[in-house]
């Protein structure tokens, strides 16, 4: 990449930020002159109730004094303690933010003294709360309620909040100062302790069943040698012999089979067998397992108690002494 390019890309990325927040500026005045336009249209139709609400959407896309003005002037023409109270709040915020201008100021006095004595004034001081005046949020520590029992609820962040509930009369100015609540504990995780089994021994076989098995296949092995050598063998050369002399006949042939078989059938079992006996040896335990020797079970030497001795000597004492 060239050093052009390098630097160039510092630029760009200003300019994408530049060209994002123009853009999102452009929406909300797009959108702050869309809400002024219909809160205009509702107070002609004298439906101040849906005007103050268009102003006020109007005031928090772009914050002006006229949006402002507006929807405290639909707010006070409206009827109801609620829009009474609307009215005065914002017009503490039309006081505060639009000190110098003279027509807003105007009619931020004006206002707060006609409703002030119909209402109560409530100041919250805290480190950084949002306040909900019977469940509803107020977009300022500084507003008006109406008179009666009112739930104030301060929150910090979601886990930290403080309630409060106030008699309110009319006329009156309430101060009220709440402190940032002690975060409470961590809530402590108990800890599972899985205990896993040891692995179970590995499969072994008896001595006896090995030795056993062995004996068994030897016994089958001899027992198909003998029958080869003292049966078949015989059966099946007198069969030869007699057919070489052409008076074989069907029942020498029949033994010569019969032998042949039982020779078959002693050599598989011996086969069989004889695996399995192979099996059996090599997962035969031959040795007994000894127990591990116990850590407690090694001989401990006796403390050696301090001896000691005082030899005097020519030139002064020695101490000799095992400690």
């Amino acid at each position: 990449m060239s050093r052009f390019s390098l630097n160039a890309v510092p630029a760009l990325l200003l300019a994408c930020s530049l060209l994002t927040t123009s853009i999102a500026q452009a929406q909300d005045v797009r959108a702050a002159e869309e809400g002024f336009r219909r809160a205009g249209e509702r107070y002609l139709r004298r439906d101040f109730a849906a005007a103050a609400n268009f102003y006020e959407a109007s005031y928090r896309s772009v914050p002006s004094w006229q949006a402002l003005a507006g929807a405290v002037r639909s707010h006070r023409q409206a009827e109801g303690l609620y829009h009474m109270t609307r009215a005065a709040t914002l017009s503490l915020q039309l006081r505060e933010h639009y000190a110098t201008n003279r027509r807003a100021l105007a009619l931020a006095t004006q206002t707060l003294n006609e409703l002030q004595p119909r209402l109560a004034h409530v100041t919250i001081t805290c480190d950084g709360c949002e306040v909900e005046v019977d469940g509803v949020l107020q977009n300022s520590l500084d507003f008006f309620a109406e008179p009666g029992s009112r739930a104030i609820a301060a929150h910090w962040g979601e886990r930290l909040e403080q309630r409060r509930t106030l008699e309110l009369s009319a006329g009156q100015t309430e101060t009220l100062t709440l402190e940032r609540p002690i975060p409470p504990p961590e809530p402590v995780v108990p800890v599972r302790t899985v205990v896993v089994p040891p692995p179970p021994p590995p499969f072994r076989f008896h001595p006896a069943v090995a030795i056993a098995s062995g004996g068994v296949a030897l016994g089958l092995g001899i027992g198909a040698a003998v029958s080869w050598w003292a049966d078949a063998l015989p059966k099946g050369a007198a069969l030869i012999a007699s057919a070489r002399m052409g008076r074989a006949t069907l029942e020498q042939e029949r033994a010569v089979y019969s032998a042949e078989d039982r020779t078959s059938a002693l050599v598989v079992g011996a086969s069989i067998v004889g695996a399995f006996a192979v099996t059996a040896a090599i997962l035969t335990r031959w040795r007994p397992e000894r127990p591990a020797a116990a850590a407690d079970s090694a001989p401990v030497s006796p403390p050696v108690s301090p001896q000691a001795f005082v030899v005097p000597m020519p030139n002064g004492v020695a101490i000799i002494g095992q400690f």
